[in-house]
């Protein structure tokens, strides 16, 4: 008598069973998101760093049931070099895995963050300045993730992947090429006002680019450039 009853009951925790497996394993399958909480916790978690600007969106997309995709558009503030961008994005990776530990892969995405139409409201009005980098890589370098490091150059504004830094009187400089760097450091001849990019030759605090210009300029006599 009960035979007919408990086979149906059991038809029914099965087909229950079937649609609720059914739609976990869908929701993994088209990219379901993490759960609102946690992006909330995140986006808190960037605004309280000391070098962040703004935050811009915060997409995520569960790659299994311990292992979630972190996508950040982040301003950080336009004053970091590349040295502090480094140091900013690995404190903000290393609190967001201690806080969160299945986020698994995390990608900052700083250029995306572009001041006009289209922009979030949480991200500003600058422009961006910093770097894109999915991973700590040594400056200008590639990364894990095939992202690369770029700086931008002080002088013409370019962000490139194989810029450099200088450091003169105290102060770091970024550049993209050599003749950027000469045009923003190398001293002027005061009698052709050419760039000196040698030694050149300094009397009473002036700079010239050789003897003959020194020499031209009054500014002393005798001086020889050294030659062979």
């Amino acid at each position: 008598m009960f035979d007919p009853i408990t086979s149906i009951l059991i038809g029914l925790l099965l087909m229950v069973l079937a649609l609720l497996l059914g739609r976990e394993s869908g929701a993994l399958l088209v990219g379901e998101r993490t759960d609102q909480a946690r992006i909330d916790r995140v986006r808190q978690l960037l605004r309280e760093d000391a070098s962040v600007e703004g935050v811009g969106d915060v997409l995520t997309m569960q790659l299994g049931p311990e292992e979630v995709l972190l996508t950040v558009d982040i301003r950080f503030r336009r004053k970091l070099d590349v040295q502090e961008l480094e140091s900013a994005i690995d404190r903000i990776e290393s609190r967001i895995r201690g806080s969160e530990p299945t986020i698994k892969r995390i990608f900052l995405e700083a250029d995306s963050l572009r001041a006009g139409a289209g922009s979030h409201p949480d991200r500003g009005t600058a422009d961006a300045t910093a770097a894109t980098r999915a991973k700590k890589t040594a400056p200008n370098a590639q990364s894990a993730y095939g992202r690369n490091v770029m700086a931008k150059c002080e002088v013409c504004g370019n962000e490139y992947d194989k810029s450099f830094e200088v450091v003169a009187k105290g102060a770091r400089h970024t550049f993209d090429s050599f003749e950027c760097a000469i045009q923003a450091l190398a001293p002027t001849c005061s009698q052709c006002s050419c760039r000196v990019i040698g030694h050149g030759v300094e009397i009473s605090g002036q700079m010239f680019c050789c003897a003959h210009c020194a020499n031209a300029a009054g500014r002393a006599t005798g001086v020889r450039d050294r030659a062979a």
